[in-house]
């Protein structure tokens, strides 16, 4: 079956072929569908709206490596990496808590064993876990509960013994703990992913294995961040290079500036599809390369939703004006 567009280009040609004024239109012998007596009668068919000509994959396929390429680049993780901001944080967050203890003890946010991976252990770097941090932080206390591995076992910093200051203020202890996170964001380990602190905590060693090996090779919050913004830049880069051009082939062909809206252009959501799937491709080549699910495009592929979704949309009400124009066009040829 023919999609909608096609049939109503097809009834509008036929149309405007009867109100031309000629006479002799042929449907009264073999095929009697539309596109027969179309074709009998030499006439054309004008180019279907979902249809690309050369040009047009020209630039869409352009367009999607394109921004496949920008999401491929590491320049905004190199640009997050920022010791110096590492250090400013950190210093703004025991200036603050020297300020509302009068001491220039520690705040429980750092366990005492330290590590290369103490940031997974604990809820105190974890943004998921940020209101249970600030209620140890509070009290002075240090909670962590790891299994199934050798780097740091079950850890419970009482306050009698505790070398943490307490905090008395819900508010003065989540300054503290957010910007000693925000200085940490920036440091070469940066954070952990939030949540990944709880499964730090199962009862399966597999999972707890998983979990440290995922941050020890580089699965933190700045690279998740990082990743999140190149794609993107890809799917904007994508979806504007594309407006842009279809804005001049219609100014070109209508001979006028079109509408700033696009939102029931099918041509314009067939192309950003296309685009958007080639650069969704490249980004799952580079995930399956780097075994990374993070570098996945999860936005172009929420784009390629959408797009299909308004093309989707665009075709069905086509469907409720073909039904209409097929009837009253098959009673005016029936008429002849």
């Amino acid at each position: 079956m023919p999609d909608p567009d096609y049939l109503i280009r097809l009834a509008s040609q036929i149309d405007a072929t009867l109100d031309s004024g000629l006479t002799g239109i042929d449907v009264s012998y073999g095929d009697t569908s539309y596109e027969a007596i179309l074709s009998r009668n030499k006439v054309t068919l004008a180019p279907s709206a979902y249809e690309l000509d050369t040009l047009d994959w020209i630039f869409c396929c352009l367009t999607g490596v394109s921004g496949g390429v920008l999401d491929l680049t590491r320049t905004i993780d190199a640009k997050l990496t920022n010791e110096e901001l590492h250090q400013k944080f950190d210093k703004l967050s025991s200036d603050y808590l020297k300020k509302v203890t009068g001491t220039d003890g520690k705040a429980a946010i750092d366990n005492i064993r330290g590590g290369q991976l103490h940031r997974i252990v604990g809820p105190t770097h974890d943004l998921s876990r940020f209101f249970e941090a600030v209620k140890d932080i509070m009290k002075g206390e240090f909670h962590a509960n790891v299994h199934g591995t050798n780097f740091i076992e079950t850890f419970h910093s009482s306050t009698s013994k505790s070398p943490y200051v307490q905090i008395h203020s819900p508010v003065d202890a989540a300054i503290v703990l957010l910007l000693h996170m925000i200085g940490d964001f920036f440091s070469k380990m940066s954070l952990p992913i939030p949540g990944r602190s709880k499964l730090a905590e199962s009862e399966s060693k597999e999972i707890v294995k998983e979990v440290f090996a995922e941050y020890r090779n580089g699965g933190n919050l700045r690279k998740l961040v990082s990743e999140f913004l190149s794609n993107v830049s890809g799917t904007i880069l994508i979806a504007l290079v594309l407006r842009l051009y279809r804005y001049m082939r219609l100014a070109i062909e209508r001979r006028s500036i079109p509408g700033l809206s696009l939102k029931d252009d099918a041509k314009f959501h067939v192309l950003d599809r296309n685009a958007q799937t080639i650069s969704f491709v490249i980004s799952a080549g580079k995930s399956a390369f780097t075994s990374n699910p993070l570098a996945l495009n999860y936005t172009g592929f929420v784009q390629i939703v959408r797009s299909g979704a308004a093309i989707n949309r665009i075709s069905t009400g086509e469907q409720a004006l073909l039904n209409n124009k097929l009837e009253a066009l098959d009673a005016r040829i029936r008429s002849l």
